[in-house]
């Protein structure tokens, strides 16, 4: 699929959204295996590059239906830099306050696509992610970090 139709298919009041990736019983199957090995091994939120050491995350940010996209987007020079689970339990007031992922990964060149995947249902009971529409053609602002316990 070229960009132009990636353009019309996906783009949403300025952002690329949403895109099925997974059905519902494949993101229970990778969130079980989260879990299972949380249980084994400890907490994983907000560990970098899981994609070397579990399958799971390798195999969602390698699918054929993510590369199809991406590809349209920035062409077919794809490295994979990271794979993250940021996990926010139900019913906590864990956040994740504005920002650019571009921001913080430092890298030289803004032809990146950063792609954030539910595994489970993203409601606004649940505290689903938001987006600031069209602010990706805003160039990078300037971030301020704040001391706050509950931003994850």
């Amino acid at each position: 699929m070229d960009a132009k139709a990636i353009s019309e298919t996906y783009e949403r009041d300025g952002y690329v959204s949403p895109v099925q990736v997974l059905t519902e019983a494949e993101a229970a199957a990778h969130r079980e295996r989260l879990e299972a090995l949380e249980v084994a091994e400890g907490g994983l939120h907000y560990k970098a590059k899981l994609h070397t050491v579990m399958m799971s995350p390798l195999q969602m940010a390698t699918s054929p239906s993510v590369l199809d996209v991406v590809e349209a987007l920035i062409g077919t020079d794809i490295l994979l830099y990271d794979a993250t689970y940021i996990i926010k339990e139900p019913g906590t007031e864990a956040h994740v306050s504005w920002h650019q992922d571009l921001t913080y990964w430092g890298l030289s060149d803004d032809a990146q696509v950063s792609m954030w995947l539910a595994l489970s249902p993203a409601t606004e009971a649940a505290g689903c992610m938001r987006m600031i529409p069209g602010s990706h053609k805003q160039g990078v602002f300037d971030h301020e970090t704040k001391d706050d316990p509950s931003n994850v």
